[in-house]
């Protein structure tokens, strides 16, 4: 019984992994801007969709099929979030003009996947070796690769956010846009800079989603939900913490699929995203 719940714990310690990168992604647009970014988990799922098609054909290794989603997501946003579109997005109804446009494109991505893979894909093959024990699978060595790529690039985004420039811009973001343009950064371009690399981690952690979980181009929402609740929880820009309560949540899902059954897995995120949106609705007011 002990192995069980061993096997469980690791589990749910990749799968919140996963869920953590996701959510880094949305915490660096939403903590430096303020604004929540809805195409969040269509992005994630998009890449790894695409990458599981490119790992058939190709037979990509990982670390490089991530680096390349991440490059890849993050060229596509930069053409996608102009300076222009983060002007507009200064207005009293910018807020609610990022909604409407990101759940918009959302939507269409989606509607596309939908399109290009009607059922759900995964990268998982019979070369992935399983470690054992008392002939009870613990965990695979491409579920292991991928939660130490994630717990680097969580530190990673920590260093980038405590010794460069940007990240220190970004840190002070907070305080408003005049602040920023007496330092000699222009708030549109910062703007930009942020959801092209927010949106590359997102995309590599979409990677590594494909390449360890079945994924189906339904599974966005679901996607973003955990991602804007790790978000919200992690609080500002704190890499760690948010990683960290992605590997809760990841616990916890398996704990629920164990003792309820699986198809109870996914009230989870919806559940505590409610709560926290409601304990937090000053802060996001």
């Amino acid at each position: 019984m002990m192995l069980v719940y061993l096997q469980l714990l690791l589990q749910g310690l990749a799968t919140g992994a996963l869920y953590g990168v996701v959510a880094l992604g949305m915490q660096l647009i939403l903590g430096s801007t303020g604004k929540v970014h809805l195409g969040v988990g269509q992005i994630a799922v998009l890449s790894a969709l695409t990458s599981v098609s490119l790992a058939g054909w190709h037979g990509l290794a990982l670390p490089w099929a991530a680096l390349g989603g991440g490059f890849l997501a993050g060229f596509f946003s930069y053409l996608l979030h102009p300076p222009g579109l983060w002007r507009l997005l200064s207005s009293e109804q910018g807020e609610r003009v990022f909604l409407l446009l990101t759940l918009g494109g959302s939507l269409c991505l989606e509607a596309v996947a939908q399109w290009i893979w009607p059922l759900p894909v995964t990268a998982l093959s019979g070369r992935t070796r399983m470690f054992q024990v008392a002939g009870i699978p613990l965990f695979s060595n491409t579920k292991a690769l991928a939660f130490l790529l994630c717990l680097a690039l969580a530190l990673a985004l920590l260093g980038l956010l405590g010794f460069t420039r940007k990240g220190k811009a970004l840190r002070a973001w907070n305080m408003g846009c005049e602040e920023l343009r007496l330092v000699g950064v222009d708030p549109q371009s910062l703007g930009r800079w942020v959801s092209s690399v927010g949106l590359g981690i997102v995309g590599l952690g979409g990677v590594l989603l494909g390449a360890t979980q079945v994924v189906s181009p339904q599974d966005a929402l679901g996607y973003t939900m955990r991602a804007l609740c790790l978000a919200v929880l992690g609080g500002g820009l704190r890499p760690l913490r948010t990683m960290g309560f992605g590997w809760a949540m990841g616990v916890g899902e398996a704990a629920v699929s164990h003792w309820l059954g699986a198809q109870w897995h996914p009230v989870l995120a919806p559940g505590l995203l409610l709560v926290v949106l409601c304990s937090r609705r000053k802060l996001l007011g």
